[in-house]
């Protein structure tokens, strides 16, 4: 596979330094193209179920406000209170995406590890909200 620091954007016939000529050339050419595809769409997926971890992982450290909120706009007394409710699970979520993105945390780790993460995370958002 091509890296940046090659002239691949010179030549879009890589790793053939011309148009591929023989049925065996088109057919290599053409494996290439669909090998590297794969690649982009599991770097793809493994992107979207990391973006997907982070937002579960964040809405567990979250869960006491996002229940509060939810309970606050299923009721009839719609208020600034739920307004308030709603911009803190935000900000909740938010500040815990960041946090554990930047901690390392992923499904790949072991559980006592993402535990430790979790806790840090929630310990950091807690910190933070006393402060304020």
């Amino acid at each position: 596979m091509p890296t940046n620091n090659d002239a691949t954007w010179e030549n879009p016939y890589y790793p053939f330094t011309k148009a591929p000529e023989t049925a065996e050339e088109k057919k290599q050419l053409y494996e290439l193209i669909h090998q590297e595809q794969q690649q982009v769409h599991e770097s793809i997926r493994q992107s979207k179920t990391h973006q997907t971890t982070l937002e579960q992982a964040a809405k567990s450290n979250c869960a006491d406000i996002l229940l509060e909120s939810l309970d606050c706009q299923s009721s009839f007394m719609k208020s600034l209170k739920c307004a308030e409710l709603s911009n803190q699970v935000l900000q909740c979520l938010d500040f815990n995406k960041r946090t554990l993105k930047t901690l390392g945390y992923s499904i790949h780790l072991p559980p006592a590890e993402q535990e430790r993460l979790l806790s840090k995370a929630d310990e950091m958002y807690f910190n933070q909200t006393s402060s304020s």
